[in-house]
């Protein structure tokens, strides 16, 4: 497995995402609001790339532990290739 497969999953996961995004906004309005505050849970992102790693031939793992005590989001593992992808989500707030 090469970069460009590696991105093709990654795109995949973001195309994913993007499409169940379309269907369904994951955000309840602020209790003074009327609209949502467009924050959606973390863990959408973690579900679509786990997805897109599982049909890639990945085994994955969630919140999975380091040595130090902290925890990744997930843990995608392909022994086939020996791979190990690390991920770690952070919301963006729409500003580059």
């Amino acid at each position: 497995m090469d970069i460009y497969e590696i991105e093709s999953i990654i795109r995949e996961g973001g195309a994913s995402l993007a499409q169940s995004l379309y269907e369904y906004w994951p955000a309840l309005p602020k209790e003074d609001e009327k609209e949502t505050s467009g924050d959606m849970a973390e863990r959408n992102i973690t579900l679509h790339f786990g997805r897109t790693l599982l049909d890639a031939g990945f085994w994955v793992y969630a919140e999975h532990p380091l040595e130090d005590k902290s925890k990744v989001d997930l843990l995608g593992l392909n022994y086939r290739e020996k791979l190990q992808l690390i991920i770690e989500e952070k919301k963006g707030q729409g500003k580059m």
